[in-house]
């Protein structure tokens, strides 16, 4: 028998076939298949003096890698865009209503808040009623001599925003260079990291949490030596992801709005929780019914909103990677990929964001109360009990978290409703989990260190900074603590928005590659044949 290319390359068994597929590479017959069962997509493997021929891909994208050369045989061009066109219904359109009903309401407090909230409060002295009042709108002035900041400081942020986003941009552009080196180095200085916090726990007889601390810290070492086989696929990657960043560089101006929307809304939340507790506080002696029902609303939607931000965000991005996964180089790929994601992301799909987000809102409201109780009890073994359940709650919503993160990259690529998506993304789960997370804790670990380093420079800048301009808000040196404070965090914001984008390009790429393996192989040969060999199991489609 001949075995030319397209016998000895089937396409991998899917659905039900793939139940008795071990993971062995092409040209090996599966095993384990139902006693009296003929599988359609089996082949025998060649016989042993059979000499091995590596495969060649057929190079133009034109057909998609079809090649009728093969009598047919070879895979059959496929249209993709139809994973993109099913999203013209709205899913989950309820939880966008409540959303929008629950953002109107805090729409309605913040006026309330802010329009009252240099107005004298029912306690009685008037509050900060004119600007010429020492700490007007709860800020110090200059009336009092207390140092504040100035339009120099604005000057020296803006630059320290400016030197994290140039270094991010540079640090990125050589982890796209040298990942491998990046993924190893970043690894090791993360282990570095666990045995320094331990240390530091230990030094201050803080023994609980050196305890725990230094367990983690021996576990992920171990994983240096138990995941070493994975790096290579975790730097394709990163590779990968950061080469489709620099062909759609809207994704990372979509993270930057993002972080200024967020910022924003918080700045507004916080002057409205301010502006409401003097609004509605009834004093001491009063029953405060109407504040504590208004400040649990003010915290839940806190948490909506910051939920909703975050995954919009995802699901914008998830749906550029998407696109050029299985459409880049079909001809069938829109002008404006970017704005065309955050068209799905914002109308179509911004229920299912909306649900998900719910979700966590409301169990981040749960352990809000959980923490509440904890403060107020004097019972021992009460906050024993409820912190046990603390911890178990903490580490259920970080699985939740981790879960819709994947889940909203079916939204983003199928334009299923949250049910149907959480429910696809629990049999890929079950199926790749491990392998997802060991490649999201690799590349992950990346954007740890990258953050460390970038607001440590930035700190370092805006000290510097200080130190040669001597700015007189800072004369008696108490606002140099703050200035390199507010500059780390500055830094560290810059470089975790891009870092988001990198982390969502490389969900959905693995999603996609798990999903439909040979989506790839038709449009990026060359680049299927790489992730092949770093990860032989791609092979194998959910």
């Amino acid at each position: 028998m001949d075995y030319n290319q397209a016998q000895y390359y089937p396409p991998p068994p899917q659905g039900a076939h793939a139940m008795g597929y071990m993971g062995k590479a092409y040209g090996v017959g599966p095993t384990g298949f139902q006693s009296g069962r003929v599988d359609p997509y089996y082949i025998p493997a060649p016989s042993a003096g059979h000499k091995y021929v590596p495969p060649t891909y057929n190079p133009t994208a034109a057909t998609g890698g079809y090649d009728p050369g093969l009598g047919g045989r070879g895979p059959p061009p496929v249209d993709h865009s139809e994973k993109f066109s099913k999203g013209n219904r709205f899913n989950d359109f309820w939880a966008a209503i409540l959303y929008l009903i629950d953002l109107g309401a805090f729409i309605a407090l913040a006026v309330i808040g802010i329009r009252n909230y240099a107005v004298t409060p029912k306690s009685g002295a008037p509050l900060y009623t004119s600007p010429t009042q020492p700490g007007y709108g709860g800020y110090p002035s200059k009336a009092t001599g207390t140092p504040t900041f100035d339009e120099q400081a604005i000057i020296m942020f803006l630059f320290v925003a400016l030197v994290g986003f140039v270094l991010t941009v540079i640090y990125f552009i050589y982890a796209n260079r040298f990942p491998r080196q990046f993924i190893k180095t970043t690894f090791a200085l993360s282990i570095i990291v666990y045995f320094g916090i331990v240390i530091f726990y230990f030094v201050y007889q803080y023994w609980s949490a050196a305890v725990i601390f230094l367990v983690f810290a021996i576990l992920y070492a171990c994983c240096w030596f138990w995941w070493q086989d994975r790096i290579a696929f975790a730097s394709v990657m990163l590779e990968t992801v950061t080469s489709i960043i620099k062909r759609h560089p809207g994704t990372v101006a979509i993270g930057i709005a993002a972080l200024l929307l967020q910022t924003a809304f918080s700045v507004l939340w916080t002057f409205t929780v301010v502006g409401c507790y003097q609004v509605y506080y009834e004093g001491s002696q009063g029953s405060n019914a109407k504040l504590n029902i208004i400040m649990i609303f003010l915290v839940f939607t806190y948490y909506w909103t910051t939920q909703v931000i975050a995954y919009t965000i995802h699901t914008t991005i998830a749906g550029v990677f998407a696109t050029y996964y299985f459409l880049s180089g079909t001809g069938q790929e829109p002008k404006n990929t970017t704005c065309a994601s955050l068209k799905r992301a914002t109308t179509t799909s911004f229920g299912s964001i909306c649900y998900g987000a719910l979700l966590i809102a409301a169990f981040n409201l749960f352990r809000y109360f959980l923490s509440m109780a904890q403060q107020q009890t004097d019972n021992p073994i009460c906050a024993f009990i409820l912190c046990c359940v603390q911890c178990c709650a903490i580490q259920i919503q970080a699985l939740m978290e981790y879960f819709n993160y994947y889940a909203y990259t079916q939204v983003a690529i199928y334009g299923k409703d949250f049910c149907t998506a959480a429910r696809d993304t629990w049999t890929i789960i079950k199926d790749r989990g491990i392998e997802a997370l060991i490649n999201d804790n690799l590349t992950g670990n990346v954007i740890f260190i990258g953050s460390l380093l970038i607001g440590m420079i930035t700190a370092l800048v805006g000290y510097v900074y200080l130190v040669i301009t001597r700015p007189a808000y800072n004369s008696t040196g108490d606002m140099t603590v703050i200035v390199v404070f507010l500059s780390f965090i500055i830094g560290t914001s810059m470089f975790y928005t891009v870092g988001t984008v990198i982390q969502s390009g490389v969900a959905t790429t693995f999603v996609c590659l798990a999903e439909d393996p040979t989506a790839l192989q038709r449009t990026k040969p060359e680049l299927f044949e790489r992730i092949r060999q770093t990860w032989p199991r791609v092979v194998q489609g959910v």
